[in-house]
């Protein structure tokens, strides 16, 4: 499925509003979504079973990972299918600072480009369920200088009126 610049950036700008509107996803089926973030793609290939067994332990439905362009798609395909079999539902972590201030969403759109990629051949119990941005901007040097207001009004703009 290929997808042109702007329906691209129109999903972007639904992720936003999903965020900003609905809060997190929740299962329905069994219990509220409660979830974990993890920044580390070690957990994809070595670690994926310790983490699978310490969110069982602790009651933990969803995981937000970070896939590094450097894995395999085997080892990414094998760390869903593995979620699946364990209930957990697996999504896509990505975020930059920088994001914020990128006129051309163009890095968003490459992992919207990737998890498409992704998930083209996989069954649906296995596919990762969505993305999530986590962005950040009061990490951003304009943000620490006062210039929140600024940052945001870009941030906002460009991500509502694509």
């Amino acid at each position: 499925m290929k997808l042109n610049r702007a329906n691209k950036l129109f999903i972007v700008a639904l992720v936003y509003l999903q965020i900003i509107f609905l809060g997190f996803s929740r299962k329905t089926d069994k219990q509220e979504a409660r979830g974990v973030f993890s920044w580390k793609s070690l957990q994809v290939l070595e670690g994926r079973h310790e983490l699978f067994e310490t969110m069982e332990k602790l009651d933990v439905n969803t995981v937000y990972q970070e896939f590094s362009t450097n894995l395999k798609k085997q080892d990414v395909d094998m760390f869903l299918s593995e979620a699946s079999e364990r209930e957990i539902d697996v999504y896509f972590l990505a975020g930059s600072s920088k994001w914020a201030l990128d006129p051309s969403g163009e890095s968003m759109i490459k992992r919207i480009d990737r998890v498409l990629d992704i998930n083209k051949e996989l069954e649906e119990k296995d596919k990762i369920k969505a993305i999530m941005f986590d962005v950040e901007p009061y990490l951003l040097k304009e943000w620490k200088d006062g210039d929140s207001e600024g940052v945001m009004d870009k941030f906002h703009i460009r991500t509502l009126n694509v």
